[in-house]
């Protein structure tokens, strides 16, 4: 009896351990790992992290046991609980409007894959700063195009986006993944339209595989490529919007901010969400971002476990106000590696200023 029990007690020792490893393992990779340059360095971090953060917790409980340090990994445990109960408070405080209709394929458990499931999801933002008529915001991200998705998803995508008619179209980053697929571009990019110009800055994916081919592919498309900076757009009835660029921390220069006046309505694009508060303090009225693909796998009801983020699941996906600026995050239209959406649907952000 006493042997099945010091069994028994082990096994929950080992579990404990592997358990707090996984959520430190998390923890490494939201905030460091996934800053790593695509290659083999990169490839060969994060399995060996794995291992060595998880296997670590679990030889710690083992040999350790039956010393009061074999339950040390209980108390990670605590910790991590607690600094995700402040997190989804954060989040929960921060948490703008939800969308006022979301159109696309109804989600269910019984559907996991959802790598092609298009939503459109339209939001609608009462702004005392904006002072002309309905300004329409289609917000685009995450293409990632390859010929592991048909072209004729793309294609869809920007057909879709066509029929909402905006007055100005974002585009947030990342429109490849590996240098080969840039050729696809022409043929997706080219058919945007919209009334008053189409704006991009490049993601991370896009400064790993080349960015001046990428900027010379999608320039030629159309699209001005905002970079770090920005500049003043005329829209009508003597309003004017002040577009800025954020490429921060992937840009091959320092982001430093335009001179902004106190009246002007500054509309922003950053690759990834975690440059609001600098954004924020520039005096952007709204940001726009992709870059976390709403964690590409979640799980029902607890939602994504993999953010890319130094905020963790903070900002994951959707509307935001972070001290007076409203923060739209896209969970991306296209997808990463693996090629691969579980119970987390790409989406078009359209956002009307009203």
């Amino acid at each position: 009896m006493i042997w099945w029990q010091n069994s028994y007690m082990l096994c929950l020792i080992i579990l404990l351990g592997a358990m707090a490893g996984l959520g430190v393992y998390i923890f490494v990779i939201n905030r460091t790992l996934s800053y790593l340059k695509d290659g083999i360095r990169k490839s060969t971090a994060i399995p060996s992290a794995f291992v060595l953060i998880v296997g670590g917790f679990v030889t710690m409980g083992y040999i350790s046991w039956p010393s009061l340090w074999a339950w040390s990994p209980l108390l990670v445990l605590v910790g991590i609980g607690v600094g995700e109960v402040v997190q989804l408070v954060q989040q929960k405080k921060l948490r703008g409007d939800p969308p006022v209709s979301v159109d696309g394929p109804p989600q269910s458990l019984f559907r996991p894959v959802t790598t092609t499931d298009l939503h459109i999801r339209h939001y609608q933002v009462r702004s005392a700063d904006w002072h002309g008529e309905r300004l329409r915001v289609a917000h685009l991200s995450d293409l990632h195009v390859n010929e592991t998705i048909p072209l004729s998803y793309y294609q869809h995508v920007i057909e879709r986006l066509n029929q909402e008619e905006p007055d100005l179209v974002f585009i947030t980053g990342d429109f490849v993944t590996e240098a080969c697929y840039a050729q696809l571009l022409p043929g997706v990019l080219e058919p945007l339209t919209s009334r008053l110009g189409i704006y991009a800055v490049l993601g991370n994916h896009d400064y790993w595989v080349g960015p001046w081919q990428i900027a010379e592919i999608v320039s030629k498309a159309g699209i001005e490529l905002l970079y770090n900076g920005w500049r003043r757009l005329e829209v009508g009835d003597g309003n004017e919007v002040l577009l800025m660029g954020c490429e921060a921390p992937w840009g091959p220069a320092p982001w430093s901010p335009p001179l902004v006046q106190a009246d002007e309505f500054v509309l922003a694009l950053s690759h990834t969400a975690d440059n609001i508060y600098d954004l924020s303090r520039a005096g952007a009225k709204a940001v726009f971002s992709g870059h976390y693909h709403a964690g590409q796998f979640q799980v029902p009801g607890l939602g994504p476990l993999v953010v890319p983020s130094a905020y963790g699941r903070r900002f994951n996906q959707g509307h935001f106000v972070v001290n007076g600026t409203h923060l739209f995050v896209t969970a991306g239209a296209g997808v990463g590696k693996p090629v691969l959406r579980l119970y987390c649907p790409p989406d078009i952000l359209i956002v009307d200023f009203v």
